[in-house]
């Protein structure tokens, strides 16, 4: 089971926002998507938003 523990948003506090998780993690993403929320047990949601690989992904 994936239990969504905080989905991401334009916030003061880092741990909850948008940019200040795409820069962590900017290296290691594809240009045209972006972390949208996180997992209880650590996992991203990512979502895609070109090419065939369009969606939301954990």
């Amino acid at each position: 089971m994936i239990v969504l523990g905080v989905l991401l948003g334009i916030n003061e506090n880092n741990n909850f926002d948008l940019e200040s998780w795409h820069k962590e993690y900017s290296d290691e993403l594809m240009k045209s998507s972006l972390i949208i929320g996180i997992e209880y047990g650590s996992g991203l949601f990512v979502l895609i938003c070109e090419s065939d690989q369009e969606g939301v992904y954990y």
